[in-house]
């Protein structure tokens, strides 16, 4: 079987077992939510280190994306967000003459064999990730494994709590809010460095940054509607349902109404502003402090900050609510 049928195969796979599916916000404390499987994240470190030593251009895998989206014979559309990445990425190495088809069928039939061995059933497009991450670092050498490691760590690092602890901070000291709403790497980077610092690449991520303020009047959501942009540095990886797009259309084209559906019943007079995040740009929502938590520290306010309210789609826990959280977990 020729790997592109082999690829095509592990593909209808996923859309039989439904990993096309979107789920809605759950906002949940930013503390709570969950990790994806390690493979995910090694892919993503692979993805970035690729890009970020001039391996092929960021731009390659984007317009792969697009012809793979409108070819109707391929089941692209079917996979979720970073099975899709996964498969793009394997298209692109192919393009360039990176990695052969012959290549990434030998690091695949090395993994099953020792997945077999091992008794381990693999996830998704595990395989193939892995697949390309060996070749890349260990068989051809062609990136080598110190920046791919040191990368590791950085992308593992990455995770909604930071944007907690952002906001949390911005709550109680108004200096540093201040500072926020006008220069916000500014403020970031002086409060802690290391969340903007990339220590393998040594640059300042070059992404603007805006944190709009959420008022009684004003509520402001993030999207990105060409791709998938979203302020890693501070929330991680992005959930499946901000990638959809059905978020990505109903968001701009009818705000209120999706935001209702997801039980964010905002009243006439609230103007809702969205943000369309774009490759020069990004967007962190600063949301209203909940009432009731006069006295609290940083630390116990940032447990109220969900992913979700970071992006405008939901408000913060209530002092409450986190209690319920907290006691079913």
């Amino acid at each position: 079987m020729s790997s592109e049928n082999e690829l095509r195969e592990a593909l209808q796979k996923e859309y039989e077992k439904g990993h096309f599916e979107h789920d809605r916000p759950t906002n949940i404390s930013a503390y709570a939510e969950a990790t994806l499987p390690d493979y995910v994240w090694k892919f993503v470190t692979l993805e970035e280190v690729m890009t970020g030593c001039g391996l092929f251009p960021f731009e390659l895998s984007r317009l792969k994306k697009d012809e793979m989206w409108n070819d109707p014979k391929n089941p692209f559309k079917a996979l979720n967000y970073f099975d899709m990445r996964i498969s793009r990425i394997r298209e692109v190495l192919k393009d360039q003459k990176i990695m052969t088809d012959d290549q990434f069928r030998s690091e695949v039939d090395k993994l099953k064999k020792q997945y077999k061995e091992q008794g381990k059933t693999p996830q998704g497009l595990e395989l193939e990730a892995l697949a390309m991450i060996n070749y890349i670092t260990v068989t051809s050498g062609i990136l080598g494994t110190q920046p791919f490691t040191g990368h590791y760590q950085q992308v593992r690092a990455r995770t909604p709590i930071t944007g907690a602890k952002i906001v949390a901070k911005a709550w109680v000291d108004p200096d540093f809010k201040a500072l926020l709403k006008v220069s916000p790497k500014e403020a970031i980077y002086g409060w802690n460095p290391s969340v903007l610092h990339v220590k393998d690449f040594d640059i300042i991520d070059p992404n603007g940054l805006e944190v709009p303020e959420n008022t009684e009047k004003v509520r402001n959501v993030v999207v990105c509607t060409v791709c998938s942009c979203y302020p890693r540095e501070f929330l991680g990886e992005p959930p499946l349902w901000y990638v959809s797009e059905t978020y990505k259309k109903r968001i701009i084209h009818e705000p209120r109404a999706i935001l209702k559906d997801w039980g964010l019943n905002l009243a006439d007079d609230v103007e809702i502003r969205v943000y369309d995040i774009n490759a020069d740009i990004h967007y962190m929502v600063l949301p209203m402090r909940p009432k009731g938590t006069e006295g609290w520290s940083e630390e116990e306010l940032s447990k109220l900050v969900t992913r979700d309210s970071l992006l405008g789609v939901a408000d913060p826990l209530t002092p409450a609510e986190l209690k319920a959280q907290e006691q079913r977990s």
